[in-house]
């Protein structure tokens, strides 16, 4: 049942359930932690075949592991950064609605690591991303501001 629910095939019946159903999945990351590397070999492993869904897939779950054992790290960063990369490149950067969550959570995740908002992620990543796609983490970095109540110079 755990399973039907962790691939949103069903939902659970209660308020109980969805209770035991979080505490399983937080439980099932932190014992992926130690297997964190070899969840990101497998990513890894998926760069030069031009298989970028399964590659965003992929580093989506090292991602969700380490947020489990080591938030706000350099490593969950790097990560995310990752997993955007790849979203980028299955949309063919199309960072406005289809890679829209994963460039927030990389811009999230960049600013908790190293601090210093978006002229940090610029500076850190021009030679990473195409201007347009700075300009768009740009233009979604006062939303972020926003939503986490962030001071307004990053």
């Amino acid at each position: 049942r755990m399973a039907m629910i962790r691939e949103g095939f069903e939902k659970p019946t209660d308020a109980a359930e969805q209770e035991s159903f979080e505490r399983q999945e937080a439980l099932h990351r932190i014992l992926l932690g130690g297997l964190a590397n070899v969840l990101r070999g497998h990513a890894m492993s998926l760069r030069g075949l031009n298989r970028y869904v399964d590659q965003f897939q992929a580093w989506g779950r090292v991602a969700n592991v380490l947020l489990e054992v080591i938030p706000g790290s350099e490593l969950e960063a790097i990560v995310h950064l990752e997993a955007l990369s790849a979203q980028l490149l299955a949309t063919h950067l199309d960072y406005r609605i289809a890679a829209r969550g994963a460039m927030r959570d990389c811009l999230l995740k960049h600013h908790q690591a190293y601090g210093g908002g978006i002229e940090a992620f610029r500076v850190i990543n021009a030679q990473t991303f195409a201007a347009n796609v700075l300009d768009g983490a740009a233009q979604m970095w006062p939303e972020i501001v926003k939503e986490f109540g962030l001071p307004a110079d990053g």
